[in-house]
């Protein structure tokens, strides 16, 4: 069974803290650590992690070990696969309003695409510590207001371009 190595150099990595476990999981906790920008190095196979890091990040690390070795991912993925309908993942609009602190009405007067693309990122993201989750979520709606304002601008710009057309025209023809 192959190795694999990830993260930073050794040497980049103040304050070294050191651990090992026996887990099925290391590629989804060696992910959040890169999700959560946390200094480490780790190498991992099918059965274990070996895992070097910056021990001033020790409570993000443990936050997500506890979470990726709980087994509620699992039992979340059951639950939203249980679902019969295309939106069987918007039961986790709690979960996401949690996450952002705001109210479950906030997410869902989001629009739908919004929302989907909140809650599945959501999905792929739970491994991580709630900083990071948060952090990446809040993108996902900063970058849709932006493009919601951009296209309110280019619709706000054709309006007054076609009124000021129909008041040149007016003009016109009282002339």
């Amino acid at each position: 069974m192959s190795t694999i190595t990830s993260g930073t150099e050794l040497r980049h990595i103040q304050n070294r803290a050191y651990c090992r476990y026996d887990t099925a999981n290391a590629e989804k906790i060696v992910h959040a650590l890169d999700k959560g920008n946390v200094p480490h190095f780790a190498r991992y196979n099918q059965q274990a992690l070996s895992l070097t890091y910056d021990s001033s990040f020790q409570a993000v690390v443990d936050e997500i070990i506890t979470k990726t070795e709980s087994g509620d991912f699992e039992e979340l993925l059951l639950e939203i696969q249980d679902r019969k309908n295309v939106n069987g993942c918007r039961i986790l609009v709690p979960e996401v309003a949690d996450v952002l602190e705001m109210s479950v009405g906030a997410v869902n007067s989001r629009p739908d695409e919004m929302i989907d693309a909140l809650c599945l990122a959501y999905i792929r993201l739970w491994h991580c510590d709630k900083a990071t989750i948060k952090r990446e979520l809040s993108e996902i709606i900063r970058v849709n207001n932006f493009i919601e304002e951009k296209e309110e601008s280019v619709i706000h710009t054709l309006l007054e371009s076609k009124e000021q057309k129909i008041r040149e025209q007016e003009r016109s023809l009282q002339r």
